[in-house]
Order: C-alpha cells, then structure tokens, then sequence
C-alpha cells in the first residue's frame, strides 16, 4: 500500500492539532498529601504535569514540521484551459484580458467603465464572446454578471506574460493564500 507522503503529513498535522487542543483545555489534576497531625489529600486543578509538557512539546514539533513541510510542497499542476483570443478582435480581446485581472466574475456595468467602450459596443462584444463560448451572462438584479467559463487556470496564447526575474517558478505559500483571499472578495462581490 502506497500512501502518498502529503496525505501522510496533513494526518499527523491534524492529529497534532487536536492532542494540543485537548491538552491545553484539559490539564492534569494534581494530588497533594499533606502529612501534619492528619493525613490530609488535596486536589489541585490545572496544572500542567511533567508528562503533559512532554507531550505537547512532541505534538507542537510535529506540528511544526508538517505544518513547514506541507507549505514547502510544490503547486500540483492543474490542467490548463486555454482560451484562443488568436481569433477574436482587439475589443474582444481586451474585455477578455479585463476578465482575466479581475479572476474571471465582473458586473458588466464594470467592465464598461473599465474597457472605455460604449454601453452598446460592450453588450454587442459579449454577445458575441457568449455565442463563442468563452464568457457567460446572469442576470444580477437590475445588472448582469458576467464570467469567464474557463476561469480556474488560464493562459492567453496570443502572449506570454513575462514573470519577474526576481520570482521562481513555483508561487510561494503565501501565494495561494493570497488567491484564495481573491477568490473569496470576487465571490462576495458576486453575492452582494
């Protein structure tokens, strides 16, 4: 049985955040025997025992490597959908780019103000991106949304944008933090 070493990592990365949790939010009673005239046994609430402390040291260094090692794996490739914009004219191609930098969901009323195109001229270009297949019209209220259908990994293959010389090539963690993050606002503005 081949157990993919990821799968392995997100586990024992789990496993370590519910032994933490559970041991810092239930800690150890601790017995006294006091021995004077009497024999006398008192219980301590909330102390943190030697084996305690132990074992969340242990969970937290687990923690901690598998928490780095997850962030330092490679972005899987995912299959890339690309949009041929070799056929499409210049106002075409510029509302399509204007999708893409704004992750594929904009109201059309933006992409108006955005482009510098007419009302009209704007509306006749989606018309015809939609007859294409490339973008998709919903009716929002009193405005439409519009979306880009292949909007999960796109490349134009009219151009190649240039990647800045001083980034790798895999994104860093952040990266994908910072698209999810994105990805969140576009909906919420979708929604509200």
């Amino acid at each position: 049985m081949n157990i993919d070493r990821r799968y392995l990592a997100l586990l024992l990365f789990f496993i370590s955040v519910v032994s933490i949790s559970f041991k810092l939010s239930t800690p150890s009673n601790v017995w006294f025997i006091v021995v004077d005239d009497k024999l006398q046994i008192k219980q301590l609430n909330g102390f943190y025992t030697f084996t305690d402390a132990v074992l969340l040291i242990f969970f937290a260094v687990i923690l901690g490597a598998t928490g780095v090692y997850l962030m330092m794996l490679p972005v899987e490739e995912r299959p890339v959908h690309t949009i041929d914009l070799n056929g499409l004219k210049d106002n075409e191609k510029k509302i399509v780019e204007i999708l893409i930098e704004n992750d594929g969901v904009m109201f059309q009323s933006e992409i108006v103000e955005k482009s510098g195109l007419p009302k009209s001229t704007v509306s006749i270009i989606l018309d015809k991106l939609e007859a294409k297949g490339i973008v998709e019209r919903r009716k929002y209220g009193m405005s439409n949304v519009v979306i880009l259908k292949k909007a999960n990994k796109l490349t134009l293959s009219y151009t190649q944008r240039q990647q800045p010389r001083n980034q790798s090539r895999y994104p860093s963690p952040m990266h994908n933090i910072y698209n999810v993050i994105a990805r969140l606002i576009s909906l919420w503005r979708f929604l509200s």
